[in-house]
């Protein structure tokens, strides 16, 4: 139609009897096509939700897709608090002031303490500022409103934690009591696990020493600088798993802990292969805040390893920001010592090879292939425990294909494949989770109870060869 034709048309009646006819139905065209696209985006959702995060889960384990949360305590279970028995006071006093003073532990070579000696406290204080302390918890002046169940309960534990902080100032004590239940009121239990942070391979939780403590490995060539969110929330996540671990562990002991009463950690801060880009102040006094108000003693002891003259010059300034108790909790390691120090705190056949040891090596984080090469065997246990992995994460050793199985083997050693086949394997791939690990929650696939602790033959035979 020519433009002349077109003109003529479209100012004639007949069209716009035409443009009214057709108005009503194009609106109701449009109106089913909007009702359409939303119904179909809300069963996209649905389904993602479905997929991804259970609609409804039991509420040990519910936690948020986005900065979730989870319940340190045991799985449908209040957390035993620990009270001190009469009979026992005499010794845990003891213990507790070993523990201020740093004199508890596992020490290596002729330092081995770092910073000035901490001074004793006089004879029964301590028992008379926990006992305060207690009467303060009885007539309710102090009260975890969540704790035993979204975390740790007030109890001997946190109350000996706090005072050794305050250096038995009984208010002061308090005082952190107080700010810790303002904390967890925000957190609403554990800092759930980030997806960002497991691929970073920063932290690790692979084994204990031999003290029954939770061996955390620190990599600060993998730390990049300039995000102090994610550290933040990184590093509370870490120790709020090794809450969940250790009140896990209240369910099997019959008691406090002889050789860890106030459930520490062992930090290994590993720094080969770091270098200045490396070097992050801000997530430094990040670490120390968290540590004096939301976790405090929980880090027994500090080893720093394969110390050179710029990690010696570095920790020189830094250690000067730190309270003298961190000071001398810090021992560190040069390059030629890393194996003898890590041989005394470690059994050898849960040490790595690059610590002189026998079992699995530590892998980087871009080759990692399980959840247990990201974080670690204990901390992989405890998150998949809590049903925490975030999506995304590599799946648990368990989890692979007998092909990738086989294919994950060729980092273990000899040692460790013996160790396969042993009774302490709960399933056919290459076989380093021991019995306790609990089996995976939801859809994730459960190995079959024909394969449960067994390993391929050949697979152990190449190795031994």
């Amino acid at each position: 139609m020519s433009g002349q034709r077109w003109r003529l048309w479209a100012g004639s009646a007949m069209f716009e009897e035409a443009r009214q006819s057709f108005r009503a139905p194009a609106a109701l065209l449009i109106c089913i096509l909007t009702v359409v696209i939303w119904v179909w985006r809300c069963r996209q959702r649905r389904t993602r939700m479905r997929n991804n995060v259970p609609m409804v889960l039991p509420i040990e384990n519910r936690a948020t897709h986005a900065g979730g949360r989870f319940r340190l305590a045991p799985a449908g279970r209040q957390a035993k608090p620990i009270w001190v028995a009469p009979e026992l006071m005499d010794w845990f006093e003891d213990m507790v002031g070993k523990i201020q003073e740093v004199s508890h532990g596992i020490f290596y070579g002729e330092a081995q303490v770092g910073g000035d000696e901490m001074g004793k406290w006089p004879k029964n204080a301590f028992r008379d500022a926990l006992q305060h302390l207690r009467n303060m918890v009885t007539q309710g002046e102090l009260n975890w409103p969540d704790g035993g169940s979204l975390h740790d309960p007030l109890d001997d534990i946190a109350l000996a934690q706090r005072l050794i902080a305050s250096d038995l100032v009984v208010d002061d004590a308090a005082q952190r009591v107080k700010e810790y239940a303002d904390f967890r009121s925000q957190t609403e239990g554990g800092v759930m696990p980030s997806l960002e942070w497991i691929e970073s391979g920063v932290a690790l939780v692979p084994c204990r020493d031999r003290l029954g403590r939770p061996i955390v490995i620190i990599r600060p060539r993998y730390h990049r600088p300039g995000n102090i969110e994610l550290f933040r929330d990184g590093l509370r996540t870490t120790l709020d798993a090794l809450k969940a671990m250790a009140l896990s562990e209240r369910r099997k002991a019959k008691g406090i802990s002889k050789t860890n009463p106030l459930e520490m950690y062992a930090m290994v801060w590993d720094f080969q292969g770091a270098s200045w880009s490396n070097l992050d102040w801000e997530a430094f006094h990040c670490t120390l805040y968290e540590g004096a108000h939301h976790y405090p003693n929980m880090g027994a002891q500090i080893y720093v390893l394969n110390v050179s003259a710029a990690v010696r010059f570095t920790w020189s300034a830094a250690s000067r920001l730190m309270h003298p108790r961190i000071r001398r909790k810090c021992l560190l390691v040069a390059p030629a010592d890393v194996q003898d120090c890590m041989a005394q705190v470690c059994d050898p056949g849960d040490l790595p090879p690059e610590y002189g040891g026998t079992g699995e090596s530590l892998v980087a984080p871009e080759n990692a292939e399980t959840l247990e090469d990201q974080v670690g065997m204990l901390l992989a246990s405890c998150y998949d425990r809590a049903g925490v992995v975030p999506d995304g994460a590599k799946p648990l050793g368990r989890e692979l294909s007998p092909g990738q199985r086989t294919a994950s083997c060729v980092s273990l050693s000899p040692s460790s494949v013996g160790r396969l086949a042993s009774h302490e394997t709960t399933d056919c791939c290459a076989g380093f989770f021991k019995r306790g690990i609990r089996p995976p929650c939801g859809s994730r696939r459960q190995p079959s109870r024909a394969n449960r602790g067994a390993i391929s033959p050949e697979v152990i035979r190449r190795f031994r060869e």
